[in-house]
């Protein structure tokens, strides 16, 4: 898959679209490897492997700004998927999303 193509598809999943957002590639341990760069390169030619860890950046800051800093969402309704049902998921797509 294409590198463009990939950001595209995490639009959805993070919320930023894909010409505002930075990449950065760490290894499964945590190590800083590189920023991703490139849209018509695989994700393989970056040196993405299994468990490999991609941090998302907004760099318009505009889903930053519509996020109260000192919010308390401890009222707010939400899901919490129950233990069996997480460990029975199929896949191995792990994402971590928080807002800087």
């Amino acid at each position: 898959m294409a590198f463009g193509e990939f950001k595209i598809k995490l639009e959805m999943v993070v919320g930023i679209y894909a010409q505002d957002m930075k990449l950065e590639l760490h290894s499964p341990n945590g190590k800083f490897c590189s920023e991703l760069v490139g849209d018509d390169r695989t994700l393989e030619e970056m040196g993405v492997i299994d468990n490999s860890i991609i941090h998302v950046h907004d760099v318009s800051q505009k889903l930053s700004s519509l996020i109260p800093q000192d919010s308390n969402t401890s009222n707010v309704e939400h899901y919490t998927i129950p233990d069996e049902k997480y460990s029975a998921r199929k896949g191995n797509l792990f994402i971590l999303f928080y807002i800087i």
